[in-house]
């Protein structure tokens, strides 16, 4: 069978030209006419994803850069380093272009970053190697970090031994701390200003939720009353759990799940604070939620896909919580909303196949959300070697993504990449290019 591959969607204009083999004296088939004809014929159509040149600024890194956060005025933007240099790498973000800083030492290599609302603190997961050095969350002074002051790092609240702190978020009101522990099946609660108030002393530990194998995703919800988590697999005690449920680069796994969490609950006893956990695909590894909270996005590396589930029935109907199921590149990792709600970006790290570039593919963030598989993707584009995390500047100005394995960060103003995948984009008359 032969395969004609048509870049879509396409307009009227651009179909006419595409149908032309089928034109009467009449008139040109529709769409649906054509693909009929087409069927007959024994010829199958791929609809492909536009592949789009972006706009970007590449920032070489003196190490693998893993998360990226920016400061709310926009001006800073932070990435977290390991391998050749473990720390935190300054760029300081301009109009039109960044440039790089420094790199504040951390001790150890550094994953997950959170940056306070106000601007003061940034918060990293640190890992470092042999003892008697302390894995967990660091307290570091924003403004001394950029300063690139030693002092910058005020403390390390300690997690476990053999914790493996990756992720870390804030509550919405900066009250608490959570941090996904990938070592121990745990998330770690902190109460934020009795780190600081204790010298970042253990004792600022409120206690730990119990969640499910290999976590590592965090998402707040915008009304702070729910944290939600992705674990890589399932516990065997779920029910239905099939420890062959899944193939890929580990081999036979089963399953991973999205736990949902009652922070307020979880703020004073974490260990009653788990409300449900679903199945969700095969290693889902983030999470990100709309900007109204209702709906949870999730990737799932080992299938390929992003996963879009409602938050309401995650808790009053699981087994129908699942909206949709949208084909991306390999091996997905992070996820990004964007222009609010009207685009997704998924960075595809291709993280098990050694020496190959990821790509990144640009989601029309309604088509994704009602089923509208592969044709939801708008745009396709190459990146550099194993992309992992993204970030955005509170003014939707720019999109930040982290190349871990080219140690580099790349930055693309977000206005030119739209326009490549929706030229006739509405923009309010007051943006900034």
């Amino acid at each position: 069978m032969r395969t004609l591959r048509f870049p879509g969607p396409f307009s009227k204009s651009e179909f006419r030209m595409r149908c032309k083999f089928f034109m009467t004296k009449r008139s040109c088939f529709g769409p649906i006419a054509f693909l009929a004809a087409v069927a007959v014929l024994g010829v199958s159509i791929a609809l492909v994803a536009k592949s789009i040149s972006p706009e970007v600024q590449e920032i070489s890194l003196p190490g693998s850069p893993f998360a990226v956060a920016v400061a709310p005025h926009g001006r800073y933007v932070f990435a977290s380093l390991s391998g050749a240099t473990n720390g935190i790498a300054v760029i300081e973000q301009g109009r039109r272009f960044a440039s790089f800083v420094g790199v504040l030492p951390t001790g150890g290599p550094t994953f997950g970053l959170a940056v306070t609302s106000d601007g003061r603190y940034l918060l990293d997961t640190v890992q470092p190697l042999g003892l008697p050095a302390t894995q967990g969350v660091q307290f570091i002074d924003l403004h001394r970090a950029v300063a690139g002051e030693a002092s910058a790092i005020l403390g390390t609240v300690p997690t476990a031994p053999g914790s493996a702190p990756i992720e870390v978020v804030l509550s919405n009101d900066n009250h608490f701390v959570f941090v996904s522990n990938e070592g121990n099946a745990t998330v770690t609660v902190i109460d934020f200003n009795l780190a600081l108030a204790s010298g970042e002393n253990a004792s600022s530990i409120v206690g730990n939720i119990p969640v499910e194998l290999a976590p590592v995703g965090l998402a707040v919800s915008p009304d702070d009353r729910r944290l939600y988590v992705t674990n890589e697999l399932a516990n065997p005690t779920d029910p239905g759990y099939n420890p062959a449920a899944c193939t890929g680069a580990a081999g036979t796994t089963p399953k991973g799940t999205l736990t949902v969490v009652d922070l307020l609950r979880a703020e004073s006893d974490p260990a009653t604070s788990v409300l449900s956990s679903v199945y969700a695909g095969c290693s889902p590894v983030r999470v990100a939620l709309s900007e109204d909270g209702g709906v949870a996005w999730v990737t799932a590396r080992a299938e390929n896909h992003l996963l879009a589930f409602s938050t309401r029935k995650l808790l009053r109907d699981p087994s129908d919580a699942l909206l949709s199921r949208t084909p991306v590149g390999t091996a997905p990792v992070g996820i990004q909303l964007f222009d609010h709600d009207h685009f997704i970006a998924v960075a595809n790290s291709n993280r098990f196949t050694p020496g190959q570039i990821g790509t990144v593919s640009i989601l029309d963030y309604a088509k994704a959300l009602r089923g509208a598989g592969a044709s939801a993707t708008v745009g396709t584009f190459s990146a550099g070697l194993f992309p992992r995390q993204w970030a955005l500047s509170d003014d939707d100005r720019f999109l930040y993504l982290t190349e871990f394995s080219s140690n580099v960060l790349a930055i693309f103003p977000v206005r030119p990449l739209i326009r490549q995948v929706e030229p006739s984009h509405p923009w309010p008359a007051s943006r900034e290019e």
